[in-house]
């Protein structure tokens, strides 16, 4: 059967590889936030370009200041300016001299490992190159110009100055909620190591909006195969095909299928966080059939879950996959360990026998195992997309949050595998053995 468990940890989007030609922000500045304690004279707070919340984007184009926030992080140096000769400013006394800034950030209060980084200066800046005119660095000369002695940047005693800004995008990958992003900066007073903290004030990042189809474009859905079983993967999306020719519009807009085929079941986890970060990247994607199997599905479900894009597999059968994906994840399967027996009694119902002459008689062969629930997984969330949407100045506007409900929240839908109930608290199919007497006949 099509099942494997695999699970990788996901990442969110570290926008400090916006260049910083995006550093004017509109809105007003925050005040100063979360100052560390005094440590030896010195210490740290951060400033912020907006106050937010933000909107999610794409992390293309559509991005701009609405979706950006920039953290000024401030040293203030108390420390005594001293009647004494410092050579450049990293030798003057007294001076906090910056060697490196991590950061780190925590979504609702947690801690999430993925946005963990390290900034350090010219000349060895890391880890971009274009966040090396953010530095205040100093230039020595040694004989005549040019001038290429490039040395730590330095605070100096009295000063309060911004030696490095961050920049962060809430792209629609990202996870709704309130951020906080702290950053530790290591350094040197008088040759001894010295680490300050500071972090920014509390920033809510709001889930992605609806989807928002123009008046004579498609609506879009993505599929999402397995290249190391294309035979299945062929089936599947005739499976998906019936179904869209039984039910050819939402509201008189017409369906496209984005398939993408990652190696879903051969566990290759980056392929499919690839293709899942790819999926909620068009932001015209209402929602994912697929994937095949757990092994692929385990890894992406995550990002799926950070945009509030829906799912519905008819195949990935492993017993915590909801766990991924509390609110996203759905399948027209049971879990293991009843979906082998309980698919015996599918395959033999009247309605799934039909089901199984007519795509024979449609492609030429008979389906494979499985074509069958993912048929009624596409003409599943096909009603419930025409349910959810609505026609707003001559647009089709689908609120994600609410078709995920709407698919979480399925009771008693007639599909080719008899009725289907969804487990709402955990979008696992309900094994209903009184309704597959019924579809049976007895």
């Amino acid at each position: 059967m099509l099942r494997k468990r695999l699970f990788i940890a996901v990442a969110a989007v570290l926008a400090a590889v916006v260049v910083t030609a995006v550093l004017v922000v509109s809105g007003a500045v925050t005040p100063a936030a979360r100052a560390g304690s005094l440590t030896q004279g010195l210490s740290a707070y951060v400033v912020a370009t907006n106050r937010g919340p933000l909107a999610a984007c794409s992390g293309g184009s559509d991005c701009g200041p609405a979706n950006t926030v920039w953290d000024y992080i401030h040293v203030v140096n108390r420390n005594p300016l001293l009647n004494e000769r410092g050579g450049s400013r990293a030798t003057v006394p007294n001076a906090f001299v910056i060697n490196s800034i991590d950061t780190s950030a925590s979504v609702n209060g947690v801690h999430q490992p993925n946005l963990d980084g390290q900034f350090t200066p010219p000349p060895n800046v890391t880890p971009f190159n274009s966040s090396s005119g953010r530095w205040p660095a100093t230039v020595v000369c040694d004989g005549s110009p040019p001038c290429t002695d490039v040395q730590n940047p330095a605070v100096l005693p009295g000063e309060d100055t911004a030696p490095f800004y961050a920049g962060w995008i809430h792209t629609n990958i990202d996870p709704a909620g309130t951020y906080i992003f702290t950053y530790k900066i290591h350094g040197t007073l008088n040759g001894n190591p010295v680490d300050l903290t500071a972090s920014s004030a509390p920033i809510q990042f709001n889930a992605a909006g609806p989807v928002v189809v123009p008046n004579g474009q498609p609506v879009q859905i993505a599929f999402v195969g397995s290249s190391d079983l294309p035979d299945y993967s062929q089936d599947f999306r005739n499976a998906i095909q019936m179904a869209i020719n039984k039910q050819p519009t939402i509201r008189g807009f017409p369906i496209k299928i984005n398939e993408s085929d990652p190696s879903s079941c051969g566990g290759d986890a980056d392929a499919n966080v690839a293709a899942a970060t790819a999926i909620v990247s068009n932001t015209q994607n209402t929602a994912v059939i697929g994937n095949p199997c757990s092994a692929g599905f385990a890894p992406a479900l995550p990002i799926y879950e950070a945009a509030d894009l829906v799912t519905l597999s008819g195949s990935a059968t492993e017993a915590d996959l909801p766990s991924f994906a509390p609110h996203v994840f759905n399948r027209t399967i049971l879990a293991d360990p009843a979906a082998d027996a309980w698919y015996a009694q599918v395959t033999a119902l009247p309605s799934d026998l039909a089901f199984q002459q007519k795509y024979q008689n449609e492609f030429g062969a008979a389906p494979l195992d499985y074509t069958d629930l993912n048929f009624d997984a596409a003409s599943l969330l096909l009603s419930d997309l025409q349910k959810v949407s609505k026609i707003v100045n001559g647009n089709l506007v689908i609120d994600r949050a609410a078709l995920a409900n709407a698919v979480r929240n399925t009771t008693n839908y007639q599909g080719v595998s008899c009725t289907i109930t969804i487990d709402p608290t955990t979008g696992n199919r309900i094994d209903d053995q009184a309704a597959l007497a019924h579809c049976a006949g007895n």
